[in-house]
Parts: C-alpha cells; sequence; structure tokens
C-alpha cells in the first residue's frame, strides 16, 4: 500500500507528462484533486484516482499515435537559399573574333615569365629559322620567347608579300622552324605595307585555344 508521501511524489513525477498530454487531447478531465478535496473525499483514494487519469490519458495518447494514417504533420521543407551565381542571369558570350583571339593570346604571353632553360636557346632558334625564309619584301622585327610561347613581330610590303612569307616560313614541309601550332594576324595594314603578329607553341605543343568572350 503506497504510503500518502509516495502518492505525492509520484502524482508530481507524471505532472509533466500531463501537461503535454492534455494540451494535444482536449478531453473531459474528471474532478481535480483540489475539488475532490472540496467535496470532502479521501485524500489518498484522491491522489490514486489523479494517478489513474493520468495513466489513461497517457495510454489513450500512445493508441492514438499507433493508428494507421495517424501521422505527426512534418514541417515543409524550406528552400535553400540562392547563391548569388545562381541568382544572377546567365551572361551572353560569344566566340572571338580574329582581333580579340589575337587580343587573347597577347595577354596569355604578357603573363608568361621566360624559363630560362628554354626561352633564350628557342628565341634565337625562331630568328634563324625564319630569317633564312625571309620572301622578298618581307622583314622580321621583335623575336621573344618566354615560357611556352614565341611571340614574332613581321613587316610586309603587300598582302601577297606576307602570304608568300607564311608559306614558305610557316606552313610548308621545308621551313627550318620546329614542329608546333601557332597563330598569325595582321595587326595594322596601308598602302605602306602591313604589320603582322604570329605566336608559336613550343615544340610539339598547341597555342591556347579561343576563350568565350561575354557580350
Amino acid at each position: 500500500m503506497l504510503t500518502k508521501r509516495a502518492l505525492f511524489v509520484t502524482a508530481v513525477g507524471v505532472s509533466t507528462i500531463a501537461a503535454v498530454v492534455a494540451w494535444h487531447w482536449r478531453k473531459p478531465e474528471a474532478p481535480t484533486a483540489v475539488n475532490a478535496r472540496e467535496e470532502g473525499g479521501d485524500e489518498v483514494g484522491l491522489l490514486r484516482s489523479r494517478i489513474a487519469q493520468l495513466e489513461s490519458a497517457s495510454i489513450f495518447r500512445a493508441a492514438a499515435a499507433s493508428q494507421p494514417g495517424k501521422t505527426q504533420p512534418v514541417p515543409a521543407e524550406q528552400p535553400l537559399p540562392a547563391t548569388a551565381e545562381a541568382a544572377a542571369p546567365a551572361l551572353k558570350q560569344h566566340m572571338p573574333d580574329e582581333l580579340e583571339y589575337s587580343a587573347q593570346l597577347e595577354d596569355k604571353f604578357r603573363s608568361q615569365a621566360s624559363d630560362p632553360s628554354w626561352s633564350q636557346k628557342a628565341t634565337g632558334e625562331v630568328t634563324r629559322a625564319l630569317a633564312g625564309d625571309l620572301t622578298q619584301g618581307s622583314r622580321l622585327g621583335t623575336v621573344e620567347c618566354r615560357t611556352d610561347l614565341c611571340r614574332v613581330e613581321t613587316s610586309h610590303d603587300s598582302l601577297k608579300a606576307y602570304q608568300a612569307f607564311l608559306q614558305s616560313a610557316l606552313l610548308s614541309r621545308e621551313k627550318k622552324l620546329w614542329n608546333a601550332g601557332l597563330s598569325t594576324q595582321v595587326l595594322s595594314q596601308s598602302q605602306a605595307g602591313l604589320a603582322a603578329v604570329t605566336f608559336i607553341a613550343k615544340e610539339g605543343q598547341a597555342v591556347p585555344l579561343a576563350e568565350p568572350l561575354a557580350d
């Protein structure tokens, strides 16, 4: 038989559970211990009645939770915040024309450092090879090699002289220069002639590809 003190401790121990159950399930409750005391009921009996009431409410809560189709609502998943990159509108781009591509190669060449094991030797080889293949009306200007790219300036009396230089010094099988990728572009043209720049990759390599530009 439970003593009055034990019953009081038990009632206090389940009070928190009772508060949660009562918040979720509003059912008619039996008279509280205070109300029963006012009516002259036995204190031990009142406490037992209160414990039975709490146990009944807990069982009712567990049974309701186990019923098919009775699931607790799940909070809707919140969308992730959009990053600045995802939120920004897509930029329109275009592939560079010949002048824009030449400018890209110029930037890449300027960003390279000289390679002591290759640059000076390569500059000498390019100078000798192209000077030996100069056709009439063409002149060799500044030649410079850096990490894996050489830049060559040439001038020509006419477009015809420029085309002859390309075929003899850069494109023919009899050329004296090593085999590698290259890109050449006319920078300016007038009645006095034209100026061109040619980028030549390290032997066995290709020149950098053109990169899309923003509109």
